[in-house]
């Protein structure tokens, strides 16, 4: 497999679940869209977040909101640049 972003291969993915109080959501989403999302994204070597909401589960304790971001080196989650804009 290539190491290019033009055949879109990717070396890593992180990804973090997470449940949210339901008084807690309307400004958790504000923050994460506006502020977090572009913040991260700023990071050298991160490629991109997406984010995305449970609806409904059957199953209890399944975290209903979950945040995949496409990096080119584990590294990156814990450098200095991360963890600024992950504050």
């Amino acid at each position: 497999m290539a190491d290019s972003a033009a055949d879109g291969y990717v070396p890593y993915v992180f990804v973090v679940q997470m449940d949210i109080p339901a008084e807690h959501e309307a400004e958790f989403n504000r923050v994460y869209d506006e502020e977090h999302v572009p913040d991260i994204l700023t990071v050298p070597g991160v490629r991109s977040c997406r984010r995305y909401k449970l609806e409904s589960s059957t199953r209890e304790g399944v975290p209903r909101y979950m945040a995949i971001y496409e990096v080119d080196s584990l590294d990156i989650v814990n450098s200095p640049a991360w963890l600024a804009m992950s504050e």
